[in-house]
Parts: C-alpha cells; structure tokens; sequence
C-alpha cells in the first residue's frame, strides 16, 4: 500500500492537527490589549517566586515559598525530573541546513506540527518585542541578546502536582523542538519555566498575547 500524504502535502498542507480548533478563531492584527510604546524591560529577578521567597510579599509568603514544591510526594517529584531536564547540554547548530523550503508560512506550520507531535495542546507564533526579554538573568548577567502569587492553606494537594506536571511537559517540548531545529540547521533555545541555571530569559505574556493564544486577564496573566 503506497502513502498518499508525500512530504510536500504534508509542509503545505493547511491543516495544523491541533487538539484544539485554533484555526477557527476570529484573529486581528493586533491584540486588543492596550500595548504603550514605553514598556521598559525587567529583571528576571524580580519575578513573582523570586519577589516570594525575597520577602517582598511579607514573612509568612517567605517562609513558604522555598517550600512550595515539596508539600507533597508528586509535586516534588514532577520537580526533580523538571530540574533533571533543565539541566539538559545544548546541543550545537548543525553545519548544514535541513533541505527544508524558506517559506515562513511553511516553516511555521513544520514546527507547529512538531510541537503537536509532542503532545502539546496549543501551538502558535510571534515576533519578539524587545520588552519580551528580560534585562537580566537569575545570575545578574545582562541579556543582551534580542531576536499570580497562590494563596492557599496547604489542602489543596493537586494544585502544586497539576503546575509541575505542566511545567515538566513544557521543559521535555520546549529542549526536544530546540534541539531538533539546531540539528536542522538553524539556531534555537528552549525557553521554559524552571530552566537552570541561568533562568527563563523571555517574558511569557508578551508573547503568548502577540501569538494570539490569549488575552491579558485581571490576574495579570494570560487567558485562552
């Protein structure tokens, strides 16, 4: 029996094999989330579990933020394995490009498909401003590259084991499709919560919000 998809069926092909109909999607422009022209950029440092285990939000928030994965055999061990991951060597850019077309609407749609592949359940693009990069890392270095707080009594056992076992499928993604396009050929880093030892090094929100996966919601965070 021969195969009816060939390879290039399956690069222009407009479907995206989403889990989710995203294509059905009324798009725009532009979000429709007031965006100024005088957004400085931050320190990663300054970010909500940082500003947690600091003490910016009071003793009480201190003394528990450290502890927040181990509140339950699960949740620390989805963590462990996150952290393994974290530590994962980058692997060099190929020396030779992939015999893939140039077209970025083609391109986008193969890594989109990619990511589907490895089960994520929303796939999507943007440009990256230059306020969607943090000014510095977890160590203190500049970046100089450009291309919610729980409240809770400690009962809630699933919540913790719920954000890990999304943040170790983020970070398995996330350096599976960086590593598979640097061995096409093209440069790429997994940017992922909990990445060691240097940190995230982008903005989350920014971005998802120019992709078009969601909005700004009044708990600062983005909603699909």
């Amino acid at each position: 029996m021969s195969n009816s998809v060939s390879s290039g069926n399956y690069l222009t092909g407009k479907k995206d094999y989403e889990p989710f109909p995203m294509r059905k999607l009324k798009r725009v422009d532009i979000p429709t989330t007031l965006i100024t022209d005088n957004i400085q950029r931050i320190d990663s440092r300054e970010n909500a579990f940082t500003k947690a285990r600091r003490g910016d939000y009071g003793p009480a928030v201190a003394k528990e933020a450290p502890h927040a994965a181990t509140k339950d055999p699960l949740g620390i061990s989805l963590a462990d394995i996150r952290r393994y991951v974290a530590r994962t060597e980058k692997n060099q850019v190929s020396p030779e490009t992939a015999p893939v077309p140039e077209n970025p609407e083609i391109l986008t749609r193969f890594i989109k498909r990619l990511g589907y592949f490895l089960k994520a359940d929303i796939m999507s693009v943007s440009h990256v401003p230059e306020y969607g990069v943090y000014s510095h890392d977890m160590q203190g270095n500049e970046i100089k590259e450009y291309q919610t707080l729980t409240a809770s009594t400690g009962f809630d056992w699933i919540g913790l084991p719920l954000s890990y076992d999304l943040y170790l499928r983020l970070a398995v993604i996330s350096e599976t499709m960086a590593n598979y396009i640097r061995r096409l050929g093209f440069p790429a880093s997994a940017e992922y919560t909990g990445k060691m030892p240097e940190g995230c090094r982008v903005l989350f929100a920014p971005l998802l919000l120019w992709s078009g996966i969601g909005e700004v919601s009044r708990a600062g965070i983005i909603l699909n």
